[in-house]
């Protein structure tokens, strides 16, 4: 008999290795449904506030959008009262979108200038708008620059304005089939 090599007779006594069964990917470690968790209330709380973030940009470039083809209209043909009433009547309709027809439909003069700088955090109307500006549109001759500036304050107030306020479509007879012609303006 041969002696035999110590460390093979060792070898020969081990059993093969046992493979580890597959980890398995159900059910998922606890972080996961945190951020599963985390996602689904993001999603749930998130767009909605998206959506009205969303809509109040697009209602201020629609209006922007409008005063420029107001502004447009104005240097193509010279028309200082057609403009003077279309700037107005564009504030008007914002202000009613925004705050109601109750509150803002029926004001003039002052009381119309200082509920516009009401709607903003800094005024930008009062003092730079006289009581004449508001009754040029029924002058003979309105000048053009009161036009222009006009203009220049409306878009600032429509860039400052806030349109978190925007009211929900009233469910009025008269108001369901108005649409807003961007021809006319």
């Amino acid at each position: 008999m041969t002696p035999e090599d110590p460390i093979a007779a060792t070898l020969a006594q081990l059993k093969p290795i046992e493979e580890l069964a597959p980890v398995s990917s159900w059910p998922p470690a606890a972080g996961w449904w945190v951020l599963a968790a985390g996602i689904l209330l993001l999603l749930i709380f998130g767009t909605p506030k998206l959506l009205n973030i969303i809509k109040q940009r697009r209602y201020r470039k629609q209006t922007l959008d409008l005063l420029i083809s107001i502004e447009t209209q104005f240097q193509k043909h010279q028309n200082t009262r057609q403009a003077l009433n279309d700037v107005m009547s564009l504030m008007k309709r914002i202000a009613i979108g925004l705050y109601g027809r109750e509150q803002a439909a029926a004001l003039t003069g002052s009381a119309w200038i200082e509920f516009l700088d009401n709607a903003l955090p800094q005024p930008c109307f009062g003092r730079q708008v006289p009581e004449e500006l508001l009754t040029l549109r029924y002058q003979n001759n309105p000048q053009q620059a009161d036009v222009k500036h006009l203009i220049k304050l409306s878009r600032h107030w429509i860039e400052q304005l806030d349109f978190k306020t925007l009211q929900p479509k009233h469910d009025n007879k008269y108001d369901k089939n108005v649409e807003v012609n961007h021809a006319e303006l």
